[in-house]
Order: C-alpha cells, then structure tokens, then sequence
C-alpha cells in the first residue's frame, strides 16, 4: 500500500532587492538560504513541495500588503489538496500576533 504524499508550499520573503540578488546568507536573508532550509524541512518530514512562492522586496509590516502572500494563502483555502506551507522563519511571514491571527494560523 502506498502511503499519500504529503504537499507543501514554499514562501519566501526578502525585505529589499539588495537581499534578492544576494547568492548566499546565512542569516536568513537570501532565497538561497531560504529555499535550501525549506526543501531540507521538506524532507525531513516527508513533505513534498509542490509549488515555491517569492516576496521580492516587500517589507515585512504587513500580511496584507503582501501580494505573493495573499495568492498563497488564496490557494490553500481554495484548492484544499495543501497539507503545510513551510517558510524559513515566522518572521518571513508575520512581524506581530496580529498578522498571525488573521491569517487564521
């Protein structure tokens, strides 16, 4: 028997195109960085991941000016078949309780 896949999706967020074009940080402020640890949490846990979503640029002050986020979040509340989304810290996605809270996680 087969056991299911399990399907993430991947975000990653940078806070200026300096830190876009930036081949490798270890502090968290590459997508290299960023994709690399989500690919090997990915693993880890037997996720596959089925899509990556990149926030060039945008400053972490809020989910809701965050346009790559909200397509993200869109899809996991329509498509159904999403069982994780895995980011590279918290702090890529949400600077405050708020942010957490109405995004529903």
């Amino acid at each position: 028997m087969l056991t299911p896949c399990l399907r993430a999706l991947a975000y990653y967020r940078v806070s200026t195109k300096k830190q876009l074009e930036t081949d490798y940080d270890p502090d968290g402020n590459s997508i290299q960085t960023q994709r690399t640890d989500c690919h090997t949490t990915a693993d880890r846990y037997g996720y596959d991941v089925v899509d990556e979503y990149l926030e060039p640029g945008n400053s972490g002050t809020s989910v809701t000016k965050r346009p790559v986020f909200q397509k993200l979040s869109k899809r996991v509340a329509e498509s159904g078949d999403i069982d994780a989304v895995i980011m590279y810290r918290c702090n890529r996605i949400f600077r405050n309780e708020w942010d957490a809270a109405i995004t529903g996680h």
